[in-house]
């Protein structure tokens, strides 16, 4: 019993039972003890089993001289190889004691954790035996899921959605190029065509103070109340404004009818909205959303000639 770990390897040279290092536990001292008893209550060693098996070694040395000097010849070579690392062989004995030492207290907790893994073992084997049952209950599922996923049922259905799931796939990558153009048409209608819809005109003694969508679709409930008339043609509606002396030119309506002329009581002052004399000019390129908001109050009155800047 000692505080020095570096004289273990003497110690075991000279015949030791066991090293035991300061401080020293119950435990430790336990088990030198136990060690200490064991080597006493041996009994003495038989020296002639050992005699014999010499013996034995000796002659089978003598009858094969070559391979005995290839042996002394080897265990030379073995000799002087552990003896040129004579010092790292020190130094691996040398910690060897501390090694030992520690590996004692490493068993010491590996022992106390037996109780906990035998009651774990203990606790699982109910589970253990209900494993089987388990398992074989378990077939009828399996037998239902093959079934399901068979060629007449989920595996069918998945095949014919794949076709859907392709088409799918390219409405989608088609999309790409829609939204970003319905979000423009979004934009022209929230911030352009519906705010325009929205303005009330002032158009002097002719003012609704109505928004002007509300006045389109009024004209249109009048027009489908004046066109109850019926002839062979279907609906249709008259209106009679009168004749006079006074030829007024409506334009071409078509390339079948030519131009169309009416009979006016007196002589027009004017048109309204005054002609500009070309159409405004059309740009594609330019978002709707940018536009401003047109002015819809009174018309400016032109000549009579309509075409006529």
């Amino acid at each position: 019993m000692t505080a020095y770990d570096q004289y273990a390897v003497a110690a075991f040279d000279e015949g030791a039972v066991d090293y035991v290092l300061k401080p020293v536990t119950a435990g430790r001292l336990a088990t030198a003890v136990s060690r200490l008893k064991d080597k006493l209550a041996a009994p003495p060693r038989d020296l002639s089993r050992l005699i014999r098996g010499l013996n034995r070694t000796t002659e089978g040395l003598s009858r094969n001289e070559a391979q005995l000097s290839d042996l002394v010849t080897n265990f030379n070579r073995t000799v002087a190889a552990t003896a040129s690392e004579a010092t790292n062989l020190r130094r691996s004995i040398r910690r060897l004691g501390p090694t030992l030492v520690s590996a004692d207290g490493a068993l010491d907790s590996l022992n106390a954790a037996f109780p906990n893994t035998r009651a774990f073992a203990r606790e699982i084997l109910p589970g253990v035996r209900e494993t089987a049952a388990t398992i074989d209950a378990g077939f009828p599922w399996i037998a239902q899921t093959r079934a399901l996923l068979a060629p007449d049922e989920l595996q069918g259905l998945v095949n014919e959605l794949s076709p859907a799931t392709s088409d799918l796939a390219k409405t989608i990558d088609a999309s790409i190029d829609l939204f970003p153009q319905a979000d423009l048409v979004s934009k022209c209608l929230t911030r352009v065509v519906l705010p325009t819809g929205n303005v009330k005109i002032q158009d002097g003694p002719l003012s609704t103070n109505e928004e002007n969508y509300k006045e389109f679709w009024y004209t249109m409930v009048g027009l489908a109340g004046e066109g109850q008339n019926f002839d062979g043609n279907g609906q249709y509606v008259r209106f009679q404004p009168g004749g006079g002396d006074q030829t007024v030119s409506l334009g071409t309506a078509s390339t079948n009818l030519g131009a169309l002329f009416g009979n006016a009581i007196a002589k027009p002052l004017g048109t309204r909205p005054r002609f500009p004399g070309k159409r405004p000019p059309y740009q594609p390129d330019v978002p709707c959303y940018t536009q401003p908001i047109p002015n819809l109050d009174g018309a400016v009155n032109g000549p009579a000639d309509g075409p006529t800047p």
